[in-house]
């Protein structure tokens, strides 16, 4: 895609065009092959791409520090008509619901700078107010404790190997997304788990092309290590590490860098919360950074930090809640540019491209997933029609093979009997076993020496190689 978008200065309107997460745009037949061959460090499920699991690779450029972009994520449309032509004229208007991860440069008259998680309700954004003041969500950023600042700063998640450079820069951002629901809520209560990640790029102008196709031998979509541009962003009611001096005046909280040997985080006020409920960035100087998980239910009202909801964040049925409640509801990524005012850039976000890669892996879900979270089987996630479009498909055949060893339920095939996550990190995670025990995010860290036990490494990209 090479498209640049003429944004209006109104933040009351979703995404600038969507895409439709359909399986005839997930390379599922690639992975297979690398998994059929049964390569060693492969997982006892393969890591296939759905609907609900699966990442996005935005390659664009934020033209000015004037003007912010938006990676919208499984959202859904609130428009029965959307796409269809109706008494001949073609409805465009989406509507969206759900979550998008924003970018906002540093401008002056914003709260936040940087990454966060914001909610959209029929084409609209919750907003803090005005259209420069976002109401970040998606993770509690405890350093700042402030809620308007609830966000990723870029240089956060530098270290000695990776450094953000310019706001208006050219990157590659991968989001990770898993959509799963809550045993006790059920199905038609969505909730979502991101992770966030610059890449490098891959572009004529940075890298040599010849070089570039040796590599998508073993890594197609450049994703791996070798592309990695910063350490990871959390955003969800993932499973973190716990507040190591929870009775005492301070927090500390585990931090696993690239190029780093083990650190702690430390916050100097006490948070006294059990539980592993926290992530922690370190840069090569200056603060330390701890971040709280934070639930990314999107019918539900937003909760902040002292878990008092906020006011006027649910989507009610009429406003999106309705779509939200079908799982096998059709499922769009977008994209979006916005002005801080009406300055009429002709030329404020560029998309180079966007492009659809593999999720977490099963062992990456066992690490992550909260108490009581579930997986939704493929068959709920799409309407019939599409599910006899894949039915043939040998990675199809070989997923209802694996689960047909557990009644038939992902669920008991990934959690075991009880069909739900248990919410330690472990779940009979294979990094539990072997990257440290501490289980959750911290498990699943790449570090820079021989033997990293992090997921890319040595799941998905070490047997697409042949190894």
């Amino acid at each position: 895609i090479l498209m640049k978008i003429n944004s209006p200065s109104d933040t009351s309107y979703g995404a600038s065009f969507v895409m439709q997460l359909k399986y005839d745009k997930f390379d599922n037949d690639r992975i297979y092959g690398a998994w059929a061959a049964g390569r060693e460090s492969a997982s006892d499920i393969p890591s296939y791409m759905t609907v609900t699991n699966y990442s996005v690779i935005l390659d664009s450029q934020v033209k000015t520090d004037e003007v912010a972009s938006g990676l919208f994520l499984s959202t859904r449309s609130n428009n029965s008509n959307f796409g269809k032509i109706v008494n001949n004229i073609f409805d465009n208007n989406f509507r969206d619901v759900g979550y998008a991860l924003q970018f906002w440069p540093n401008w002056k008259n914003s709260d936040a700078e940087g990454y966060f998680v914001s909610k959209f309700r029929n084409g609209t954004e919750i907003n803090g107010g005005n259209k420069n003041k976002p109401r970040p969500l998606g993770i509690y950023n405890e350093t700042l404790n402030n809620r308007i600042k609830d966000y990723y700063h870029p240089q956060y998640t530098n270290n000695d190997n990776f450094t953000f450079g310019a706001w208006i820069d050219r990157y590659r951002v991968m989001c990770t997304v898993l959509e799963y629901y809550d045993e006790t809520r059920g199905k038609a209560y969505p909730r979502y788990i991101f992770r966030v990640r610059l890449l490098k790029r891959t572009d004529p102008d940075v890298m040599d092309q010849v070089q570039l196709a040796e590599i998508k031998k073993r890594d197609p979509w450049c994703i791996g290590p070798d592309f990695y541009a910063s350490e990871p962003m959390w955003f969800g009611d993932f499973v973190g590490n716990p507040n190591t001096t929870p009775t005492t005046n301070t927090t500390t909280v585990k931090v696993k860098n690239y190029d780093t040997t083990s650190q702690t985080a430390t916050l100097n006020r006490q948070i006294n919360i059990a539980g592993k409920r926290f992530y922690a960035l370190k840069p090569p100087s200056g603060d330390s950074y701890v971040f709280r998980k934070r639930l990314m239910d999107a019918r539900a009202t937003e909760l902040n930090a002292d878990n008092n909801p906020i006011n006027d964040t649910g989507i009610s049925d009429a406003s999106g809640g309705t779509v939200l409640s079908n799982p096998a509801g059709m499922r769009y990524v977008g994209v979006r540019g916005i002005e801080k005012s009406n300055l009429n850039y002709p030329d404020s976000v560029t998309v180079y491209g966007l492009d659809l890669a593999p999720g977490f892996s099963i062992n990456e879900i066992r690490s992550i997933m909260p108490e009581n979270g579930k997986l939704y089987n493929i068959e709920e996630t799409i309407p019939a029609s599409e599910l006899a479009k894949i039915q043939d498909k040998d990675w199809y055949k070989s997923y209802k093979l694996v689960i047909a060893t557990s009644d038939n339920d992902i669920n008991k095939k990934v959690f075991g009997s009880t069909a739900r996550s248990d919410g330690s990190g472990n779940n009979g995670s294979w990094y539990y076993q072997n990257a440290g025990g501490d289980g959750g995010v911290y498990d699943l860290q790449h570090r820079n020496i021989n033997d990293c036990k992090c997921p890319l490494h040595n799941e998905l990209f070490k047997w697409l190689g042949g190894q």
